[in-house]
């Protein structure tokens, strides 16, 4: 359009005004909406970012498995020791003979007796394998799948 031609008609300008309102409208959404800070919003996680106002998935969590036995899984087996634990084909920690317990650790932290293994989820809920073999490699528990919940203690005994 000339510039003669918008002084002449009203209508044409009204509409070039509007659509270009619209325009300016529909950009500042489009630039506010992708300023939206992304990140972990879930405050269980140990990533929590209270700052992110969109979730990208990116949440850790930490999970912990306690691995212990009692003295009478002890006296029944006839084991070498070491064991050796394996959690997700690795291994996460070695149990010695004297260590056997009479009921069940009440915290979750690692004493003598126990392996822990601390994992990094990145799901609130997962399933891993867990293993355990004596000094020979005889299985006392073969591979097995156990959930892990983000955040928990899980105590495991063999």
């Amino acid at each position: 359009f000339k510039m003669n031609e918008l002084k002449k008609n009203p209508t044409v300008k009204s509409k070039l005004t509007k659509t270009f309102q619209i325009l300016l409208i529909g950009l500042v959404l489009v630039v506010f909406s992708a300023c939206k800070k992304k990140g972990c919003t879930d405050a269980s996680a140990k990533n929590y970012n209270s700052k992110a106002k969109k979730e990208d998935q990116s949440c850790e969590y930490t999970s912990t498995i306690i691995f212990w036995y009692s003295q009478a899984t002890r006296d029944v087996l006839e084991i070498s020791y070491p064991l050796r634990v394996r959690v997700g084909g690795k291994q996460a920690g070695l149990i010695y003979s004297g260590n056997a317990f009479s009921a069940e650790p009440i915290d979750c932290i690692q004493i003598d007796g126990t392996v822990q293994f601390v994992q990094t989820l990145y799901d609130r809920k997962i399933s891993v394998v867990v293993s355990v073999v004596d000094n020979t490699g005889l299985e006392v528990i073969p591979p097995t799948n156990i959930a892990v919940n983000a955040g928990g203690c899980l105590k495991y005994k063999i």
